[in-house]
């Protein structure tokens, strides 16, 4: 960690990057506006498809070469690097919402001057942000030495599991040697995280036979059998370093008060900067 914030430290006395941040900073009332522009075009998981295609426009506008996207819907565009030899660093922001359909009906301006509309922060800002970051570069006529891909990506809320980062990476990876990835998420510029913690969701689904709560008393319940995973599931022993953790998030269930559910579901979050603990966590 140390040697990152060195690292950032030195980049930051760079006339040149003193100039793009200087870009950054003039163009925010135009950042602020498509931001707004594209909270309002709605995107929940899976559903992508239309604030992708405006984003695909918004890459070629600030400058961006081979603007490309894929069957998913992840679109990315490149500023070419000095080195010429294939590598590459990621800027990446995701496109989906939390959202349904119909949850977004307006910007509403609050008297701090603070924005509020379902999904303006996580992650509206970052693809907005990402835009920046690309026309500062460009602007201010930074040549990097890698080439650098900025990139938006689907599916990365709820049980979409962030398969729109692992599609471009795979894309990227067959033609090219990826160096680094920096996504923006999240409700703040205070936080950062100089690790790649992995994830994996399950869904978890129990059947039985059913029937009625008096006459067929013993008979398995799905419920009954869902709620003893989910306590066997809280006692699991987790490390502390590396951080991994598992969470039980959505649980539902049964078909009526007097009756032996038939079937009952729950969703498990897990997460580790381990891929090994991770892993462990999945056997287990």
């Amino acid at each position: 960690m140390s040697e990152i914030c060195q690292t950032l430290k030195e980049v930051l006395e760079n006339s040149q990057v003193k100039t793009a941040l200087n870009v950054v900073k003039t163009n925010l009332p135009e950042t602020i506006e498509i931001q707004k522009e594209l909270v309002l075009i709605e995107a929940p998981t899976g559903h992508e498809e239309t604030r992708s295609k405006r984003y695909k426009e918004l890459l070629k506008s600030v400058g961006l070469n081979d603007v490309e996207s894929d069957e998913h819907n992840n679109v990315w565009g490149w500023i070419r690097g000095s080195e010429k030899k294939g590598n590459c660093v990621l800027l990446e922001g995701h496109l989906d919402t939390v959202f349904s359909f119909g949850d977004v009906k307006e910007i509403i301006e609050g008297a701090d001057g603070k924005l509020h509309c379902p999904g303006i922060c996580d992650d509206t800002r970052a693809i907005a942000a990402n835009l920046a970051v690309a026309k500062a570069l460009i602007d201010s006529g930074i040549k990097p030495f890698y080439d650098i891909v900025i990139g938006a990506t689907v599916r990365e809320e709820g049980l979409g599991g962030m398969c729109g980062m692992k599609w471009i990476l795979e894309d990227l990876s067959k033609k090219n040697h990826i160096v680094a990835t920096v996504s923006i998420d999240g409700p703040t510029a205070v936080d950062f995280y100089a690790n790649a913690t992995g994830m994996v969701d399950w869904d978890v689904i129990f059947s039985g036979p059913g029937g009625h709560a008096w006459t067929a008393f013993k008979t398995p319940s799905a419920i009954h059998a869902a709620a003893r995973a989910v306590a066997m599931i809280s006692d699991l022993c987790l490390p502390e370093d590396p951080k991994t953790t598992i969470t039980v998030s959505l649980i539902e269930g049964g078909q009526a008060i007097h009756g032996i559910a038939q079937q009952a579901s729950f969703k498990i979050n897990a997460r580790s900067n381990s891929q090994v603990e991770l892993n462990k966590l999945n056997e287990e």
